[in-house]
């Protein structure tokens, strides 16, 4: 089993936030007096991995001082050290931060990243270049459901890249193709990481997924907003044979051994 991991920081990694927000705030400064728009591009560095971001886009921003979901990637780098999984599956992969970090540090050999905003997708594609892994990474700029379908992409506000979504009705800004993970990985009798961070629509992801949970173990972490909907989570994974471990402010934490 995964051992839980504390909630609070350490007082070196705090120091190091605080350095680091400095920093961040210098640049902000310095960008704004050489009059360049507050979203311009920058590297930084997080969990060992490198990571193209941009001024002004709060998962940005908290990636480049290292405290984005700080305690769920330590936990999945911890879950992948335990169990050894033959693939690393990111669905809402954003700009890639858990597939560039758990890549770069060797616990996975292969990633399966899905990610429908283009923009978002962008990066993805630079920071997993920028990192040298594209020789184990699959990139799919696509949604995932519960069966094969087109939806529309609701973009999140500039600030906040973390806040795209899928629309289902078609009221989104451009169309996405959305695919199912049973129709796209063919994995049985392995061990699997798996992130889902997908807005609200993690129960049809869920739903297109029946086999590859059914047919493997290992940890999964999926994002459930509100108590009703982390509940319906762990009852559908419960029905898989996957159980509740951990939960962490939106995430929830599930285990399978066989």
């Amino acid at each position: 089993m995964v051992v839980p991991i504390p909630h609070r920081r350490s007082f070196v990694g705090k120091l190091r936030t605080s350095i680091l927000k400095r920093r961040l705030r210098l640049l902000r400064w310095l960008g704004r007096q050489l009059g360049r728009p507050d979203d311009v591009a920058f590297t930084c560095h997080y969990f060992g991995a490198k990571f193209s971001v941009r001024r002004g886009d709060l998962i940005s921003e908290e990636i480049a001082i290292n405290r984005f979901e700080w305690r769920d990637i330590a936990l999945m780098l911890a879950a992948c050290k335990e169990y050894s999984p033959k693939v690393f599956i990111d669905v809402g992969a954003n700009i890639g931060l858990y597939s560039c970090i758990l890549g770069k540090a060797k616990v996975v050999p292969e990633v399966v990243a899905f990610e429908p905003d283009r923009k978002n997708f962008a990066y993805l594609l630079d920071n997993i270049e920028c990192n040298g892994l594209s020789n184990i990474v699959r990139l799919y700029p696509c949604a995932v459901g519960a069966k094969r379908s087109a939806a529309s992409l609701v973009a999140g506000p500039a600030d906040n890249s973390g806040l795209s979504r899928v629309d289902l009705a078609g009221a989104g800004e451009y169309d996405v193709e959305v695919v199912a993970l049973d129709d796209e990985l063919d994995i049985r009798d392995s061990t699997i990481t798996i992130k889902i961070d997908v807005e609200g629509h993690e129960l049809e992801v869920l739903a297109g997924a029946v086999r590859l949970f059914s047919c493997n173990s290992g940890y999964a972490e999926i994002e459930g907003q509100g108590d009703d909907r982390a509940a319906e989570i762990t009852d559908l994974m419960g029905s898989y044979g996957w159980h509740f471990v951990d939960r962490y402010r939106l995430n929830l934490g599930f285990e399978r051994r066989v």
